[in-house]
Parts: structure tokens; C-alpha cells; sequence
């Protein structure tokens, strides 16, 4: 007998449950977007492995020809961001110490590059060759080091402005603290009514960039 087809996300693709509605990111396009109801009721049901109702089939196949689906064989079906650890803690919890001005000078460094990396080459690539620094990299440091990136790019931050810069900063902390041994989650969220996006950085249950209050309404969409 012929097994039916299922299908799954392409690579580019992530998703997220924000709040009952769907919500996608294409990093390929360097966007988010959500269906309409009867197409994000399909997906649903999709991923829920939910009886399907008519007219599913062929919002399924429009969703292929969209390239928001491939199909696979297989029992395989698509699935919702899986979330870090739920952090404990966060940067408040580090002492307020005055960094090593030659740590400071180069998180500015690095955000400066970062900045430069985004408007020249695409998201996807930035956030891939955050995915191949972390894939080779063996962690050596303990969760304490992370103490000297987090104060040192809260100084940067009083030197230049962090507005709508949470994907630049976030990057740069995650390049930094890969380069000392640590190995972060890079963390994009999203938020409805109104639609926000928001990119922290977090090692273990340890908020690093950011306070709790700040994420809670987020929705991670993707983890790196």
C-alpha cells in the first residue's frame, strides 16, 4: 500500500505558536510572516497530527507550492521551535564591576563588525556562521565567565545606543563569548498585538544580555 505523504519545514523555515496564531520566520528572506485563519487552522491540525478537514489537502499543497512545506515520506511533520531553558537569572545578577577597558574596546569592536557583517552579507549567512562557530567550538569556560561579556557590553551599551540593535548586539555577544570558550543559545522571539521581534543571548538558564522582564512576553522562534 502506498503510504500517504507527510510533510515538514524546509531549512529556512522556523515557527513558533505566539499566543494560538503561527508565526514564521524566513531567514532565507530575512522575514516573518503568518497564514490566513483557514490556512493557519490547516497547519495546526498539521502539526497536531489532528484529524484533517476538508480542504486541508489542498491548502497543504498550496503551502508547498508556496515553499512553506515540502513534502516527505515518511511520519515526519513539522514542529514548533523547540525553547532554551526558561533563564533563572540575568545580568543584574552580575556584580557591577568596571570590565578590562581592553574587554570593553573589543565588544565595541565586535559590534562594529557585526553591524558591517549584517548589511553585507545576508541573515542566513550571519547566523550560519554562528551555527559553524558553536558546532566547533569545545566549551571550556564555566558560567561565571560569561559575567565579564555581559558587563562588558552593558558599558558598550552606555557608549552607543543598543535601540533596535538587539540582533547586531546579541550576534556580537554570542561571537564574543564563543571566542572565550563559551558556548551561548542565540535566542530570536516574537511578540503579537503588536508585532515585536526581539534576539537575546543566554548560557544555560542564565539570561546574558538582557533582564527576565524583557523577554517574558517573547515567543522563541528560533534557538541557535
Amino acid at each position: 500500500m502506498r503510504r500517504a505523504m507527510t510533510y515538514i519545514l524546509p531549512p529556512n523555515l522556523s515557527v513558533c505558536d505566539a499566543g494560538g496564531q503561527r508565526v514564521f520566520l524566513d531567514v532565507a528572506a530575512d522575514r516573518y510572516f503568518a497564514l490566513s485563519p483557514a490556512i493557519d487552522a490547516t497547519f495546526r491540525r498539521l502539526v497536531d497530527a489532528a484529524e484533517p478537514e476538508p480542504g486541508d489537502a489542498g491548502r497543504l499543497e498550496g503551502l508547498v507550492a508556496r515553499g512553506i512545506l515540502c513534502s516527505a515520506p515518511g511520519d515526519a511533520r513539522p514542529g514548533y521551535c523547540k525553547a532554551p531553558r526558561t533563564p533563572r537569572s540575568d545580568r543584574d545578577s552580575f556584580p557591577d564591576s568596571e570590565p578590562r577597558r581592553l574587554m570593553t574596546l573589543a565588544a565595541v569592536a565586535m559590534l562594529g563588525r557585526t553591524i558591517v557583517d549584517l548589511r553585507v552579507r545576508s541573515l542566513e549567512r550571519v547566523l550560519a556562521s554562528v551555527t559553524k562557530a558553536k558546532r566547533h567550538t569545545v566549551a571550556t569556560a564555566v558560567t561565571g565567565c560569561a559575567a565579564r561579556h555581559a558587563v562588558a557590553f552593558s558599558h558598550v551599551d552606555r557608549l552607543v545606543s543598543s535601540l533596535d540593535r538587539c540582533l547586531p548586539r546579541s550576534i556580537a555577544l554570542a561571537r564574543a563569548m564563543i571566542a572565550d570558550g563559551i558556548v551561548p543559545d542565540l535566542v530570536l522571539g516574537v511578540k503579537l498585538r503588536p508585532f515585536e521581534a526581539h534576539c537575546w543571548i543566554q548560557h544555560d538558564d542564565l539570561l546574558v544580555s538582557d533582564h527576565l522582564g524583557a523577554i517574558a512576553p517573547f515567543t522563541p522562534i528560533l534557538v541557535l
